[in-house]
């Protein structure tokens, strides 16, 4: 069994509070949930994500296929 190092367990609670600080944020201070809709523009940021994704999906498929 191997040990975590103490940074590394920091470096994960600190990404795993950011996103509770941000909804924290907005229930507190509702003047900051600013509505932007734009249609095009979210398309086209979903469908990069999706992008990025399938890149991700591939390349850890990559990386397990060489690892067997």
């Amino acid at each position: 069994m191997t040990r975590t190092s103490a940074p590394g367990i920091w470096i994960w609670l600190l990404h795993l509070a950011l996103p509770m600080l941000g909804l924290w944020l907005l229930i507190a201070q509702p003047q900051f949930d600013v509505h932007w809709e734009h249609e095009p523009t979210h398309f086209w940021m979903i469908a990069g994500f999706a992008l990025v994704n399938i890149g991700l999906g591939a390349r850890m498929s990559e990386d397990a296929r060489r690892r067997d």
